[in-house]
Parts: structure tokens; sequence; C-alpha cells
């Protein structure tokens, strides 16, 4: 796999430092499922991968750029555990990573050191359409190492702490979690006048939501630049709207409940709006398995022959497929 990205800062206080920066990433990996039943599955993940970031400024002053450019590179190995578990009410997503850089190349920063954490989703059905979410996870490097920026956690922003701007805050420790209660605007269906059939209605599509983040951020002791403002919390509501294809339009209005030394403007709060490829959650919890049903022989020779493949969406994986944990 291969993915790049590039910046440049062109708003706010920093934009006369003319900032810029871009990454690129190469992994490999494998993912064996250890056990799949109806309604449980466990894989076990392995990985190596290549990071390189490059952060420079376009200012033709020596002092500045002694300041500000530098190049990270991290060459990882990685092992994780993932945890799929249907129940009663819900469904239940779980992930533990151990991460180990080996300095084989030059790094400004440091790049050899280990990484652990993890995750957990929660989907609960409340039924008649209202759906909650928990989200949560984690980071720990341990020791006093100045961290590769790619390596370390950020928070704030849609896929975080939402009412704060994007990657406000940043650290080789933390943690994030995130409530969420969705529920149906509209009537899920209608019964025709006609043939008096049930015909599904726009509230099976589009879903209000109410929500509450918290997250906190714990950088190394020589970097600490936020003066005590290490932590960030918001209360929200949103629109969440399923399109075909498992495409998802989301808007979200969050508000900042934390002052934050970065992010002085808070008395508006801040919008935030995605379009996501992910399956319907309503469809997901539709079709969890509590209890294991008979198999067919048919049934026992495609699961052999196809143990590797996604078979129904119950075995899509949010922390892998998806962004890390984010539904």
């Amino acid at each position: 796999m291969f993915s790049s990205t590039f910046a440049d800062i062109k708003y706010g206080p920093m934009k006369d430092l003319k900032l810029g920066s871009n990454a690129y990433q190469y992994s490999l990996y494998y993912s064996q499922p250890l056990v799949r039943k109806p309604g449980f599955e466990l894989k076990s993940y392995a990985g190596v991968s290549y990071k390189r970031a490059r952060t420079f400024t376009d200012l033709n002053v020596p002092i500045f750029q002694d300041w500000i450019n530098s190049a990270d590179n991290v060459t990882a190995v990685e092992l994780a555990l993932q945890m799929r578990k249907d129940t009663k009410y819900g469904i239940w997503y779980l992930n533990q990573d151990a991460y180990y850089s080996i300095p084989i190349f030059n790094s400004d920063r440091d790049n050899n050191y280990f990484k652990y954490s993890g995750g957990i989703v929660r989907l609960h059905d409340f039924s008649h359409g209202f759906i909650g979410q928990l989200r949560s996870n984690y980071q720990i490097i341990p020791g006093d190492k100045k961290i590769p920026y790619l390596d370390q956690m950020q928070t704030g922003g849609l896929a975080t702490v939402r009412g704060y701007s994007e990657g406000m805050m940043i650290g080789k420790n933390g943690y994030f979690i995130s409530g969420e209660l969705m529920f149906p605007l509209l009537p899920r269906e209608i019964t025709s006048p006609r043939s008096g059939e049930k015909i599904p209605f726009i509230g099976r599509y589009v879903k209000g939501a109410i929500f509450a983040d918290t997250a906190g951020i714990f950088p190394t002791a020589s970097e600490d630049i936020y003066g005590g403002s290490y932590f960030a919390a918001s209360l929200g509501m949103g629109l969440r709207v399923q399109l075909p294809g498992d495409l998802s339009a989301r808007l979200y209005w969050g508000y900042p409940l934390v002052s934050n030394h970065w992010e002085p403007d808070r008395k508006y709060g801040r919008f935030h709006f995605e379009l996501t490829l992910a399956p319907n959650i309503d469809a997901l919890l539709a079709e969890r398995v509590t209890k294991a049903a008979p198999q067919t022989q048919f049934q026992k020779n495609v699961e052999a022959e196809y143990v590797n493949n996604y078979d129904d969406v119950r075995h899509y994986d949010y922390f892998r497929d998806g962004g890390g944990g984010s539904l």
C-alpha cells in the first residue's frame, strides 16, 4: 500500500513562516482470521512499513531554516489482534497493536522506540432506528524521546473532538473517547395507501445525532508547548445521510467546552463535513448473529475456500479498512 500527503500553510498566525510539508508511506501487511464463527471473529495482523516526512520553510533566512527544516525516516514492524463480537443488542469491535520503529535510516528525530495503541467501538441498537455509538482509543510510547510527528497522536476535528480545529494538539501519548446517539428524524417507512405495503421512507436514510467528545494529549516534556492545555471536550449535534453504495455524508456542529491555548476563538463552535465510504450501521446491526445456525456443506466449503474474504458487511474492519474506528 502507498499513501502520500502534501500541505502548505496559507492562513492563520503561522502563514508568514511559509511552512510546508510532505510525507509518504509504503507498507506491506498480512491479515489472517484466527477464529471466524457466526457472531464472532478474531484476526491477527502483521505489517512492515517505511515512512518519510519532511517539514520546511520557503523563507530564505538561515536561522528559520535551521529551526524548521527537518526530515524523519521511520521503518517499523507491527503486530495486532482485532476482534468483532455480535451481542443481543449490538456489536463490539476491539483492536490492540504493538509497534516497533527500527533505527535503519538517519532521522532528525528519534526513530528507535516502541508504540502501543488500541481502540474499541461499540454499536448499540436501542430499536426503532435509535443507535448508540461509543468510540475510544489510546496510544502510549514509553520514554522521553522526540518522536516523529507521523507516529504521534493528534486530537481535534472531525475524527476526534468535534468543535475544535483539525489536529489542534499532538503528542506521543494520548486518549480519545466519544459517545454519539443517532436517531431517525422522520418515519423509516410508510404504508402505501393503494397496496397497503410498507415502503422505505426518508427516516431510513437520514438521521439526526447528538454527541459528546473528549481527549487528552501528553507530549514529550522537552516539546511541551501547550501551557497546561492538554485536554479538549465538546458537545454537539449533527446530520447523517446514508447514500447509495455505502457512501455516507455527515455534517456536525460542535461546541468546545474546554478553553485551549491554541483555540482562543470558540464562542461560535465549529462545523465539520465529510463524505466517507463505510457500511450502513443499520445494516450492520440488522445482520448481527447472536447464536450459531447450522451450516450446509456448501457454506462450509465456501468459508474454507475464501476464509480471507469479507463474506458479509459484519466482517468490515473499522481499524484497518476504515478511518481508525471512525464510523
